[in-house]
């Protein structure tokens, strides 16, 4: 629970260090009822600021409003003027969670909302702790519903046993370190080491333990009778833990930490050829070498496929899609279809991504996928934008890399707010009036000779991508200069960018600006980085640290395993987050933010 405004308006968020961003329902929300709303009228620190915001997820899930400022409260920290999300609007999967909303706990990298210092970056930056630590406390729930604790500002040390051990932070835009290894410790047998090792995210906003295919099939060989399903993914014994009698252990900077095996069994699926029941650890269908979908009727209440890379040539092997009523997210990428004619009996999709494909038409069955959120068709060989006019909750179209001449007005989708239709043969920039949250448009590398002067009313956008296009002078982007929220600007591989004084000309134009061409140079972030620089050069130079408690060689969590995250100058910095232990958005959901597919 945590507070929001003066007086503190009380709110159950989920605390997530794989995320950044403070949100919860507001007073406008008319399908968040289950929730707890902020009522701004009731706070005297309250201040409006306005700005369209928005998240959407790998699996369809998504919230969307505007930005306040407000002071936060948790246990006795008080954090002023913090950027807050208000949702007007949110998916199911939100609607039905337990929780209000998310307060991230990432740095400032990560954030949706462009320019914004996160609640951690925030709390450091202005040293609002004692100490520049937070420390997390998780145990398996009792019977009062208690499962943990965060702590801000100091170490519990009651809340572990043996020392504590330092471990680097790799790449700090997440709560990044280095895995040494994995491996089982089995009761009267020993240890089993597993060939994984690499970059990994520690994240409290998710119960999976999420890895590439090649890791997954590493980790599951050292449990027998486990299996990669071709419907549900990893599968493994409900009874894992007699199985596999003792710990699983991640090796992280010399020390072992250790989660019982039984802990790794999720949820109970149907018998399988016969086989026991057991447990989902994973689902995808990726590379299988897959042609057709038959008969899967006893799946029905399957809610994500992921048939990517394999060799599906027509509707016709998907009819076995009729049978999946709840499906909510499709990825039928770098197959060999050639239409779209299989979406007709898929009406409760909310991501369909069919990229890489041999389509070249939009079918008129798309209409009838009702609750359609985001498309994806890019790199195939559509030349015209169809039959998606309806689609009235469609908040993300990327149709790049094809060959279309015209985006055509389509007045019917106030919810889109990312259009992406860069690589295709359009000569004018489309009418975005009609688009009333529109935040990214990306036209780069088409024929685009101009800006409309209507675009100075669509206010709300963010992002525009016109690279690599045919504007030559002044006239052609002057209209940019009414876009007062503008915070990234792409002209690089124009002809006016050729002209003197260009870059100077046009941050002056838009004073909004943060990101030109590529290159970020706001000056609250320039002080940031020269804040840092300045702290790096006084410390020598030393990174932030995660410091975990309990599982050093010999010594045992009480309860529960607990960890201490302290942050320092370095590790404020933002950098690229790299992954062999793979974070994927398909596979958490709600909670993550970190986009792998680049046309997202």
């Amino acid at each position: 629970m945590l507070g929001v405004g003066t007086p503190p308006q009380i709110f159950k968020l989920d605390l997530d260090t794989g995320s950044g961003d403070v949100w919860l329902a507001g007073q406008q929300c008319d399908v968040c009822s289950r929730h707890r709303k902020f009522n701004p009228k009731k706070s005297s620190t309250y201040k409006a600021e306005g700005r369209k915001w928005g998240i959407s997820y790998g699996d369809g899930s998504f919230a969307a409003g505007y930005t306040i400022r407000d002071t936060v409260k948790i246990g006795n920290l008080t954090v002023p003027n913090q950027v807050i999300g208000l949702a007007t609007n949110e998916s199911r999967a939100y609607q039905v969670d337990t929780v209000d909303g998310l307060l991230g706990l990432s740095y400032s990298g990560v954030s949706f909302i462009p320019g914004v210092t996160t609640f951690l970056d925030n709390i450091v930056e202005n040293s609002y702790l004692k100490e520049p630590i937070f420390s997390v406390y998780i145990k398996e729930k009792d019977e009062n519903d208690y499962a943990g604790e965060y702590l801000f500002g100091d170490i519990d040390k009651s809340r572990f046993s043996g020392d504590l051990t330092w471990v680097p932070l790799h790449q700090p835009k997440f709560w990044e370190i280095m895995l040494d290894g994995v491996s089982f410790n089995v009761d009267g047998v020993g240890k089993e080491t597993m060939d994984i090792k690499g970059p990994a995210i520690l994240d409290t906003g998710t119960t999976l333990i999420v890895m590439s295919d090649e890791q997954a099939t590493e980790f599951h060989r050292g449990i027998p009778m486990a299996e990669n399903s071709d419907i549900y993914g990893w599968i493994m014994p409900c009874n894992a833990d007699q199985v596999v009698p003792g710990n699983l252990s991640f090796t992280i900077a010399g020390a072992d930490f250790s989660v019982p095996v039984k802990n790794l069994v999720r949820e109970p699926v149907k018998a399988i050829l016969d086989k026991p029941a057991t447990a989902v650890i994973a689902a995808e269908l990726r590379d299988k070498g897959i042609t057709h979908i038959d008969d899967i009727s006893e799946y029905s209440q399957l809610r994500k496929l992921d048939l990517s890379n394999n060799k599906i040539a027509s509707s016709e092997g998907l009819d076995g899609l009729r049978q999946l009523k709840c499906l909510a997210h499709a990825n039928l990428s770098n197959n060999a279809l050639e239409d779209l004619d299989f979406v007709e009996n898929m009406q409760s999709i909310g991501v369909l991504n069919v990229s890489s494909t041999k389509i070249k038409r939009i079918s008129r069955n798309v209409a009838k996928c009702s609750e359609l959120k985001a498309i994806i068709l890019g790199n195939n060989a559509i030349k015209t934008i169809e039959h998606i006019d309806g689609l009235t909750k469609l908040n993300t179209l990327v149709i790049s890399h094809n060959q279309v001449d015209v985006i055509p007005s389509m007045p019917k989708l106030r919810e889109l707010t990312k259009i992406s239709a860069a690589h295709n043969r359009i000569k004018m920039v489309p009418d975005l009036t009609v688009y009333p949250v529109l935040k990214e448009v990306r036209l780069n590398d088409n024929k685009i000779a101009s800006v409309p002067e209507n675009i100075r009313s669509c206010t709300s956008l963010r992002v525009i991508d016109l690279g690599n296009n045919l504007m030559e002078d002044w006239v052609s982007i002057a209209p940019l200069e009414s876009l007062v929220g503008l915070d990234n600007l792409n002209l690089k591989g124009n002809p006016i960018c050729a002209e003197k004084g260009y870059r100077e000309r046009v941050v002056k134009m838009i004073p909004s600006l943060r990101v030109l061409d590529g290159e970020r140079f706001d000056q609250q972030f320039l002080k940031r980085k020269e804040k840092r620089k300045l702290k790096e050069s006084g410390s020598g130079g030393s990174g932030g640290a995660v410091e975990a408690g309990g599982a050093a060689a010999g010594n045992k969590p009480e309860g529960g395993e607990a960890a201490t995250v302290r942050p320092s100058a370095r590790s404020r910095n933002r950098m690229q987050e790299a992954g062999s232990v793979e974070r994927q958005p398909a596979v958490k959901r709600q909670r993550i933010l970190r986009p792998q597919h680049k046309e997202r």
